[in-house]
């Protein structure tokens, strides 16, 4: 990766994939996929939640 945005336990990972939006979830089966340009949004346990705006990608 080039960077990373966030280290930390998340509930919830929302994904703006290639072919429709995506949303991951504790115990999700590994997933690869390529990403567009968007809002990637992540929950962590206490409710605090965060986002970012990326320009495509891939996510693992």
């Amino acid at each position: 990766p080039e960077e990373t945005l966030f280290d930390g336990e998340v509930t919830k990972v929302y994904f703006p994939g290639a072919y429709c939006p995506f949303e991951v979830l504790p115990g999700h089966a590994p997933i690869i996929s390529s990403l567009t340009d968007g809002r990637l949004l992540w929950e962590t346990a206490d409710g605090n939640s965060g986002y970012v705006d990326i320009r495509c990608g891939l996510v693992r």
